[in-house]
């Protein structure tokens, strides 16, 4: 927590100091500050010295005090979540003073900070005193930040493919696909011949603040959580660009880039009229389905339908025979979910018409318990009846 909280707040800090009572016209007067201070910044350079993307923090000053504070990485490259963390901060003459507590009430950091330049674009200070770990300390450090005018965090909800990418990471991310969700989560898929199968990554999860994205998840339950982040160029007219500037373990630094299409996927609309019908499993993550692995699912007007399915469980040697297992069904924007008497599921649908049919099932609950299972059925239109 000391960790958090030291970083959180060298960050935040950095950004709160401002003002001035100074009789050098070079100093921002106090009410200056307080009105330009107003709006989001990205911390760019420390002493002089440019930061990699890794380690920006985004701060976010409010009128009435309040400021918010996004960073994912500390002073020392230790890795941290903590988004939008609330500060209060007052400015005093030429100085900007932010203050985090603990839930208690109790002070938890401090940051003061004499504001040397503010602008419509800049915004520099010399942060020179700290409180952490129940101490006061004297410093002497400049901070530059730079004001964004943009915001991301919706315009990258939905399906986006990796087109190419540029730098020293040139790691395939072109054959890829992401499907950014409203609550903060994420889907990364993989190209595995001409299917977008999804990774088994755990607990991925991503914010964006401003222009700034950030990225955590863990290759297995259990893991520990690995990172990454990027600089929003731009999203316009359905493509996105990324930059980040990196650093290697001897320091010597490059930029790499990448550029995202969007992908259209299908609305609520068109799947309700397009899933009626009889639908087979052919593939599944990827592989042709076996025989004995196939289902059908029958999907009418009315949200109900069927489902039938002849198989041995996995790892069980009780045998299912679903026949024409009755369910019913709901569809809300391109998420489908489906009960019968035992199982729910919950998928979404990225890619629906006429005789192809994609569905990424995120979510299985049989018969109470969450099985924690999760992959992609690439289903074909049936047309014929034989029974």
């Amino acid at each position: 927590m000391k960790g958090i909280l030291k970083l959180a707040v060298f960050g935040i800090a950095a950004i709160a100091a401002l003002s001035s009572c100074s009789k050098n016209e070079d100093v921002p007067s106090q009410k200056n500050i307080e009105t330009k201070i107003i709006g989001k910044w990205k911390r760019i350079k420390l002493d002089g010295v440019e930061h990699s993307t890794n380690m920006r923090q985004i701060a976010t000053f409010e009128n009435g005090g309040k400021m918010y504070s996004t960073t994912t990485m500390t002073a020392t490259g230790k890795s941290i979540w903590e988004f939008q963390a609330p500060f209060d901060y007052e400015c005093i003459g030429s100085t900007v003073r932010s203050r985090l507590y603990f839930e208690d009430g109790t002070l938890r950091s401090e940051m003061q900070y004499e504001v040397q330049e503010i602008n419509e674009t800049v915004f520099k200070v010399r942060m020179f005193r700290t409180y952490s770990d129940g101490a006061y300390k004297d410093i002497n450090t400049l901070v530059e930040y730079r004001r964004i005018n943009a915001d991301y965090s919706q315009d990258i909800i939905g399906m986006w493919e990796g087109v190419e990418m540029t730098g020293d990471e040139t790691y395939g991310d072109a054959n890829h696909r992401i499907y950014y969700k409203e609550d903060g989560t994420y889907t990364y898929y993989d190209k595995v011949g001409d299917s977008w199968v999804p990774s088994k990554n755990a607990g991925n999860e991503y914010n964006v603040d401003g222009d700034w994205l950030a990225f955590r998840w863990c290759p297995v339950v259990g893991a520990d959580y690995e990172y990454e982040r990027w600089d929003i160029d731009e999203i316009k007219d359905g493509t996105m660009k990324w930059s980040a500037l990196r650093e290697k373990g001897d320091k010597t630094r490059y930029t790499t880039t990448f550029t995202w299409k969007k992908v259209n996927l299908p609305t609520q609309e068109e799947i309700e009229t397009k899933i009626i019908g009889r639908w087979k499993k052919m593939k599944h993550d990827g592989k042709d389905a076996v025989t004995n692995k196939r289902t059908i699912w029958t999907f009418n007007n009315d949200g109900k339908g069927t489902q039938s399915l002849a198989d041995y469980k996995e790892g069980d040697k009780t045998f299912i025979w679903d026949n024409k297992e009755p369910i019913q069904y709901s569809i809300q924007g391109n998420t489908l979910h489906s009960i019968s008497p035992d199982v729910e599921h919950t998928a979404t649908i990225p890619f629906i018409n006429d005789n192809q049919m994609t569905m990424h099932v995120t979510k299985i609950i049989s018969r109470g318990v969450d099985v924690k299972e999760s992959y992609v059925a690439e289903c074909s239109k049936v047309t014929a009846d034989y029974s």
